[in-house]
């Protein structure tokens, strides 16, 4: 009985060691899982920042091209910092803004009704053929930008160019 009790004891060491080497593995193991977490973070926290500052020269640089669309010249967008070329483009948003609520309903109406007719005489003149086109299309369209036109000086505003841009 002496004997089953020392092989029972012994066995009992050796399993103990054991789970004592597999905890030690194990923590071993969480370590280096905390590392490379640690590791994990940090990267990803470097891409965003490249991600962000990737995006940001990008909005600055369509900014920057709306302000040159915007009639700016290349020397004065070029001089501008970030905040200001916002700034510029903030002020001609407000104005924008201002303008379009001193139009009517009425400027709006023919603005739309300018745009699709537009619209439509470049379908129409696309299904017949660049050389076949309605030629009736361009003096309603005509006639409506300078009703639109008239609108707009008279009450002292300024005709949008898209609506009256006109390539017959």
């Amino acid at each position: 009985m002496n004997a089953q009790l020392f092989n029972l004891e012994s066995r009992l060491d050796e399993l103990e060691n054991e789970i004592n080497t597999q905890y030690c593995e194990l923590d071993t193991n969480l370590d280096a899982l905390k590392s490379n977490r640690i590791e994990l973070e940090s990267q990803l926290e470097k891409f965003e920042s490249s991600l962000t500052n990737r995006l940001q020269g990008s909005i600055s640089n369509n900014c920057r091209n709306d302000l040159l669309n915007l009639g700016y010249t290349h020397s004065q967008v070029d001089c501008m910092s970030d905040e200001e070329v916002y700034a510029a483009l903030d002020k001609i948003d407000e104005e924008i803004h201002n303008t379009d609520q001193d139009y009517s309903t009425g400027f709006e109406d023919l603005e739309k009704q300018i745009i699709e007719m537009k619209r439509d005489y470049f379908i129409d003149r696309k299904e017949r053929g660049s050389g076949n086109f309605d030629e009736a299309w361009e003096g309603e369209i005509l006639d409506l930008e300078f009703e639109y036109t008239v609108l707009c000086l008279e009450k002292g505003l300024e005709p949008l160019n898209y609506i009256i841009t006109w390539e017959g």
